[in-house]
């Protein structure tokens, strides 16, 4: 009987082993990109199944009339990273924007509208799971209609901005006495406003409802802004930092660029720039915010957005409007 040679056993293995490779390689190749390409391709029937909705039912409650109202819900995918509704309603623009992240990268998808829409959003809107989606019917103050669209919905919306008292439909369910004195909060200026009603319905008095009184009362909208700088600086050595903004209703009125403890610049327009150095070594965040001025003379007001990523930042009359653009500087000696 003859026997193997133990080099001739190891190339027989040798052998076989790269015939499996070849073999399991291809395959398992295949089958990642498949599956890679069914998951997008998931996320993205999702996705393109809420911009339909959304799109279909803001133009189906835009077309019934103020005070028209339409709920449904939706089920969000995983891997949503950001959602917004970009407007310029001078060019009859109103686009329902997701960004999502499969394995494959990154992937936008655009819903546009053929009627104005507007909503802002925050990470609680786009995260996965059930949402219960309204599109409803306001009007600004020259009764202009546009439709509202918000993915928290609970509470009843208030679409009274001409009363401090907090009666129907201010006083909505979920609302607590606390909101009462919110509501109560009045401002002098043509007239007597309460522009702390719950008007996204989401149960809460914050931010983004004076936001949307402001767009009611005066019929304008915010701008938004980005920054742009080096990722590392040294002490002493000069920067240059520069933020961008765009204002679809052409009224920009100025742009600032801050970081926690300071403004470092205020410009009268965009772009804004500033050469700035920093004294003490550290990581530092430097955010922009801009603001615009309403053409209505009488009482002119201004609304502002800001990059401030800090929760409990925004103060009276800086609205969160969806965007929180900042940057972060490594300081070393």
């Amino acid at each position: 009987m003859l026997k193997k040679r133990p080099g001739q056993i190891s190339l027989e293995y040798a052998m076989v082993l790269s015939f499996v490779l070849l073999l399991i390689l291809p395959a398992g190749y295949f089958l990642y990109t498949y599956t890679s390409n069914v998951q997008k391709q998931t996320q993205a029937n999702s996705l393109n199944a809420i911009g339909r909705d959304v799109s279909n039912n803001g133009e189906a409650v835009f077309y019934l009339g103020y005070p028209s109202l339409i709920t449904f819900e939706e089920n969000m995918p995983e891997g949503v990273e950001y959602m917004e509704i970009y407007r310029d309603w001078n060019q009859k623009v109103s686009d329902l924007n997701f960004w999502f992240k499969s394995s494959t990268g990154p992937t936008e998808l655009s819903f546009p509208s053929r009627v104005r829409m507007m909503g802002f959003f925050d990470k609680a809107d786009f995260s996965q799971g059930v949402k219960n989606v309204r599109t409803f019917v306001s009007r600004n103050n020259t009764g202009q209609p546009y439709v509202f669209v918000t993915f928290s919905g609970e509470c009843q919306i208030s679409a009274d901005y001409n009363s401090c008292v907090p009666v129907p439909p201010c006083n909505n369910p979920g609302v607590t006495i606390e909101d009462y004195t919110n509501c109560g909060s009045c401002i002098v200026g043509g007239g007597i406003d309460c522009y702390k009603c719950d008007y996204n319905g989401n149960c809460v008095t914050d931010n983004y409802d004076l936001l949307i009184w402001k767009m009611m009362v005066y019929g304008n909208s915010p701008p938004t802004a980005s920054i742009t700088g080096p990722a590392t600086a040294r002490i002493g050595v000069p920067v240059t930092l520069t933020a961008t903004a765009n204002d679809v209703d052409g009224n920009l009125d100025q742009v600032t660029i801050s970081d926690f403890w300071a403004q470092l610049a205020l410009c009268p327009a965009s772009p804004c720039q500033v050469s700035t150095t920093f004294t003490e070594a550290g990581l530092y965040t430097v955010y922009v915010t801009a603001s615009d001025l309403t053409t209505n003379p009488f009482p002119a007001t201004v609304l502002s957005c800001t990059g401030d990523p800090r929760p409990g930042a925004l103060t009276t009359g800086v609205a969160d409007c969806g965007y929180h653009d900042y940057i972060e500087i490594s300081v070393t000696p």
